[in-house]
């Protein structure tokens, strides 16, 4: 998966550095600097047709880390009913990477995604790289 992850990176012609993490290090740890990390969140969305079935639309939220995703406000702005996905059954629609680790980069993992606006003044950006032992940054 991380070689897929590399290519994908430099066809896209980004620059970044694969940096390995520390062994006790964890970006959501009280005390760490979440400044330059971002996080990937896996929603779902009821989606209605015409016959007024219902279907789950995935997708993804990326936001600094260092700051909480308000579904109700984001219900209230999409005017839809979305709700978080999480445990065995974000992990079933992420299945290369760790358990637990959403990628960040919705291109990549191939779904439509709502991106934090503030992530473009941030500069620098860090995020897992699915392995639970490296990180990019760029």
């Amino acid at each position: 998966m991380l070689n897929d992850l590399y290519e994908f990176l430099n066809i896209k012609g980004f620059a970044y550095q694969v940096m390995k993490k520390p062994e006790d290090f964890n970006w959501m740890s009280p005390g760490e600097n979440q400044d330059n990390w971002i996080r990937a969140v896996l929603l779902s969305e009821k989606v209605s047709d015409n016959k007024e079935m219902t279907s789950d639309k995935v997708f993804i939220a990326v936001v600094p880390a260092n700051r909480m995703l308000d579904l109700n406000q984001l219900s209230r702005i999409t005017d839809t009913d979305i709700e978080l996905l999480k445990g065995e059954t974000a992990d079933k629609l992420m299945p290369n990477v760790v358990s637990g680790i959403r990628l960040a980069l919705p291109e990549f993992v191939k779904m439509d995604a709502i991106i934090d606006s503030s992530i473009l003044k941030m500069g620098t950006l860090c995020f897992e790289a699915g392995d639970g032992k490296h990180y990019i940054e760029m």
